[in-house]
Formats: structure tokens, C-alpha cells, sequence
């Protein structure tokens, strides 16, 4: 199985969010992140979409409008819908974040 090469950096983290998806909404952990998109680890009886519009909601950041675009097991990779130089600053403060929520 090939992969094409990463788009945009991706920062690991493990950050707690919620995960909307039409009317349900699940908490879900943030693995890692780029501007691009997100690797989540859903709760075990979390619902699963995929080709699915969702909406990623980070505490103090805001609320991220993207696609399930694959999952395996209670993982889930999703696509932000913005752009990615709006995703970048993002991406830059919860770098930021969690580098001193370790401490």
C-alpha cells in the first residue's frame, strides 16, 4: 500500500474535543494535526461516519467544519474544509497549548 506525501506538518498531541455529526455529537481525542486535517481517537461506542460531513470542536479554539475521509477501528482521519493557511494558525496555537498543558 503506497502513500502520497504529506501535504502539511503534522503536530502529535493528545488533546480532548467533541466531535459533531448531524445531530450526535461524541468526545473524541485529538492524536495529531495539520493544517490539512486531523487523526481522532473516537470512544469505543462513539458512531463511526466516514464520507461524512462533521464539525471538530476544540475548547478555546473554535469549531472546525471538515469530512471523515477514513477510519479504522477508533480511529477517524478527517479533512478540514478551510483553508489551510487558516488551519496553520490554529494548528500554530495548539502547538502552543499543549506544550504547556505538558508542563
Amino acid at each position: 500500500m503506497s502513500h502520497a506525501p504529506r501535504r502539511h506538518d503534522r503536530k502529535d498531541l493528545e488533546l480532548r474535543a467533541q466531535l459533531h455529526h448531524g445531530e450526535t455529537a461524541c468526545i473524541c481525542h485529538v492524536v495529531n494535526i495539520s493544517a490539512g486535517g486531523a487523526r481522532l481517537r473516537l470512544e469505543p461506542a462513539a458512531p463511526r461516519p466516514v464520507h461524512d460531513d462533521v464539525v471538530l470542536e476544540i475548547d478555546r479554539f473554535g469549531s472546525f467544519p471538515a469530512i471523515a475521509v477514513w477510519r479504522t477501528g477508533e480511529q477517524l482521519g478527517i479533512q478540514f474544509e478551510m483553508a489551510p493557511e487558516t488551519m496553520a494558525e490554529v494548528v500554530m496555537g495548539l502547538a502552543m497549548y499543549s506544550g504547556r498543558q505538558e508542563r
